[in-house]
């Protein structure tokens, strides 16, 4: 047996207690164990089990599906509650291509935007404003005033939806870097939830919107290297504010990128139309598209398909052809078409037959020459539609060198081109209408509105001017140093460095004559009118009548002769509130409302541009709310003419859209007088147009506004009609057009104080002359006022004394549009080298 020293020697020298010999053992036993088990745990993944599995594969029950769902919309809900209770999803100007966010804009003109936005987690009302502002976050100043202008508009957002929201924004001219800061607030006057910038970029003066309206945007892709489009320079200046016109191609699908009202359409040169179901655009947009189209917008039709598409539609009546079947084009149909635009180039050879159509040609339409009779043209207003018998997007045409050149002359009708070649290693290309016209906003778009472009007219077109040969000329020596007006630069340089910053034409003015001559008129007219002498008397004998016999005669009858004493102050403080009353439409006790109208119409339209300029005045401090109509108004506060006060702190416009527009609390100060320029469209029940009868013209109105020394002015001379009511005609008799004011005798005998010299009263004659003067080559002009009240603006509070002037300028018609010009070389050949 082992001695207790051998199992001291075993257990390390220690001497065990008796009873715990085995307890070493014991723990050895169970650490194997626990061994084993760690290792069959390890090994269960890998290998499994068929019960697992089958338990695993086993369906699940109703209600365990039912539990598995709500689990599911719990974590839903709880990851919508980590979302932002609203979202600007995007903001972009229009017109945009939908799948880009653009942010140009034209300095000067008004801007629609629209702004994708919703509400995550309940639904919401609110209000969107919108106004420009500098680098830091202050708003801008309109020029030369000390106002900064905000719109606004109710915005509902239904809980986790997408929500397109339009807006409108007026950059001042003299603006080339700002943002667009819009605001979503808790209500009227809420607190602002959210805050955003965009920076806005400015388009250049002379660059306009070239929209295509598609239903195959891919295919007009090429339009934007096109050198009518592009305008090739060797400028050191970035391409895309070189080119003439910044092109849309949206891809339309639900809703179409354009602005619903035509003041909004300012920046948009052309419209080309390709197959697009006219019910993709809105009713606002359509009219006014029709609105823009009057006056001065081009609308290109590409055929054949497109007519079958807009027939029936809104723009129906103003096509110039009418679809009446089909055809194949081959080599011969379009063999004059190719030799007159091809300048020595390769001819248009189609490699299979094209498709076109038959058409027949409207009596008002012209088709073009040297076209082989495919390309015909029709006006409206100031604007025309110009269709072609063939398809503008096939590659035939494109890859066609003469199609630039037939783009040009043709369908966008601009004068020709002269392509100049630089003399270093790049061989640049630099295209020119005249020296020093590269950035003329005037031969880039056809948009024009009396009350802003009078004296803005294109220069070259306007003939038989001793001014206007000498402009010519100037235009054609560099070393002349001509001026482009739309410029900044310096007179005296020989070259623009680059594309001139400024609105352009068609741009909102205060400073152009019109705005100048109405201006004048209100300053005369919107003073205080002081009592005369027959008035001071005829007040002070009834007083004096009533104060002594007749006070004296009521109450000896009554034989209370006492009481006459009584009466002295009641009846003077009584006969002092006559005073007043009968005295305050002269005085200034009472608001007072100076109104200038300028109601511009085209021929055959019966939609009018009016403008207005009003001067408002009050005694005591008043804010007027002004109310227009048209929903898609403009009015902004109208430059006095004086300079700013150093140090003037600026007020701020609110101008809101809704079902109406609405500029409200509009602050004018005691004894002072603020004046207003608005916009808008009105619809006049019918057209004052020009008609034949014998082979005599003769001047139909079909309006409800009665015209009031009318005049007619046209390349025949000048004709007095005197007045014309709704419904009236009267034949054009022309005599020589001579004298400072036309039937300036005539005009004064007519039943309106328009021309009464007196200070108080509004005079006319200075914006008539204008209107007389201001025409363009060939034009047809009406020129009258009337008495009849306009419709389309209220003021509140509304004023006791008014005055008003309201002058009509028809354009009965136009002069035929110079033919189609060839450029006098092809890009590809030098100027030197061509015929």
């Amino acid at each position: 047996m082992p001695t207790d020293d051998t199992r001291n020697a075993r257990f390390g020298g220690r001497k065990q207690p008796s009873g715990q010999v085995a307890a070493p053992r014991q723990s050895h036993i169970c650490g194997q164990v626990l061994q084993l088990v760690l290792l069959f745990c390890l090994a269960m993944p890998s290998g499994g089990c068929g019960g697992c599995r089958d338990n695993a594969n086993k369906p699940k029950t109703a209600e365990e599906l039912e539990q598995q769902e709500l689990e599911r919309q719990r974590r839903l809900a709880e990851e919508a509650k980590k979302k932002p209770d609203y979202e600007f999803i995007r903001l972009s100007t229009l017109p945009n291509n939908i799948t880009t966010i653009d942010s140009s804009f034209k300095p000067g003109h008004w801007t629609s935007a629209t702004l994708e936005a919703r509400a995550n987690n309940f639904d919401f009302k609110g209000e969107l404003t919108a106004e420009v502002v500098d680098k830091n976050g202050y708003p801008i100043e309109l020029e030369g005033l000390p106002f900064t202008v905000e719109t606004s508009r109710s915005l509902i957002l239904p809980k986790g939806q997408k929500k397109f929201a339009d807006l409108s924004f007026f950059s001042p001219p003299h603006v080339t870097s700002s943002r667009l800061r819009t605001q979503l607030l808790a209500g009227r006057y809420g607190r602002a939830l959210m805050n955003e910038l965009m920076v806005i970029q400015p388009l250049p003066a002379h660059q306009y919107y070239f929209v295509a309206l598609t239903s195959s945007p891919d295919s007009y892709a090429f339009l934007r290297d096109m050198p009518s489009i592009a305008a090739p320079s060797n400028r050191l200046v970035e391409r895309q504010s070189e080119a003439h016109y910044r092109v849309i191609v949206p891809r339309i699908q639900h809703r179409t990128p354009l602005p619903t009202g035509a003041l909004q359409w300012t920046a948009i040169a052309y419209v080309l139309w390709d197959n697009l179901e006219p019910g993709k655009l809105t009713l606002d947009q359509q009219q006014a598209l029709v609105d823009w189209l009057h006056w001065g917008g081009q609308l290109i039709v590409s055929g054949p398909e497109t007519l079958d598409t807009l027939s029936g539609s809104f723009l129906s009546p103003y096509l110039p052809v009418e679809a009446s079947g089909t055809r194949e084009l081959t080599a011969d149909d379009l063999s004059e078409l190719s030799a007159n635009w091809s300048h020595g180039e390769r001819a248009l050879e189609p490699k299979r037959p094209w498709s076109g159509i038959q058409w027949d040609v409207h009596p008002d339409a012209r088709v073009l020459p040297n076209t082989g009779q495919l390309i015909v043209e029709r006006t409206a207003g100031r604007g025309r539609i110009v269709v072609t018998g063939f398809d503008l997007a096939q590659r035939d045409i494109r890859d066609w060198p003469g199609f630039d050149e037939l783009f040009n002359a043709c369908l966008l009708r601009r004068p020709a081109r002269r392509f100049e070649h630089s003399t270093d290693i790049s061989q640049q290309v630099a295209v020119d209408w005249e020296k020093h016209r590269a950035y003329d906003p005037t031969l880039t778009t056809g948009l024009r509105f009396f009350t802003r472009d009078a004296a803005a007219g294109d220069p070259l077109a306007v003939s038989g001017n001793a001014t206007n040969r000498g402009l010519r000329e100037g235009m054609r020596t560099r070393n002349r140093g001509y001026q482009n007006p739309f410029s900044t630069q310096a007179a005296g340089d020989s070259f623009e460095p680059g594309p001139p910053a400024g609105p352009g034409v068609a741009a909102w003015s205060d400073d152009n004559v019109v705005a100048q001559k109405a201006r004048e008129a209100l300053q005369q007219a919107a003073g205080i009118v002081v009592p005369d002498a027959s008035f001071v008397l005829s007040v002070l004998g009834i007083y004096v009548l009533v104060l002594a016999p007749l006070n004296w005669a009521v109450f000896s009858l009554l034989r209370r002769i006492e009481w006459a004493w009584i009466a002295v102050p009641v009846i003077a403080v009584s006969c002092a509130v006559v005073v007043v009353r009968l005295a305050q439409l002269d005085i200034g006790f009472a608001r007072s409302r100076t109104e200038v109208a300028v109601v511009e119409v085209q021929g055959e339209y019966d939609r009018a541009h009016v403008t207005r300029y009003t001067a408002l005045y009050t005694s005591l401090s008043t804010g007027y709310d002004l109310q227009f109509d048209d929903p898609m108004a403009m009015a902004l506060p109208l430059a006095s003419g004086q300079q700013m006060v150093r140090g003037q702190s600026s007020e701020q416009v609110h101008l809101r859209r809704e079902a109406e527009v609405r500029m409200e609390d509009f602050e004018v100060g005691s004894n002072t007088t603020k004046m207003i320029h608005s916009e808008h469209m009105l619809d006049l029940g019918g057209p004052i147009r020009l008609a034949r009868s014998g082979g005599r013209p003769r001047v139909v109105n079909d309006s409800q506004l009665t015209l009031q020394g009318a005049v007619v002015v046209g390349p025949g001379g000048a004709a007095w009609l005197g007045t014309l009511a709704p419904g009236a005609t009267a034949d054009v008799v022309y005599v020589a057009n001579t004298g400072d004011l036309l039937f300036a005798e005539e005009r004064k005998q007519a039943p309106q104080t328009a021309f009464v010299t007196q200070s108080q009263v509004l005079n006319l004659r200075n914006l008539i002359k204008l209107a007389e003067q201001q025409l363009e080559p060939g034009e047809t002009r009406l020129v009258a006022w009337t008495d009849d009240e306009l419709d389309g603006l209220s003021i509140d509070p509304p004023a006791k004394q008014n005055r008003r002037g309201d002058l009509i300028v028809a354009h009965l018609s136009y002069g035929d549009p110079r033919p189609p010009e060839r450029d006098v070389n092809h890009p590809s050949i030098p100027a030197t080298a061509s015929r």
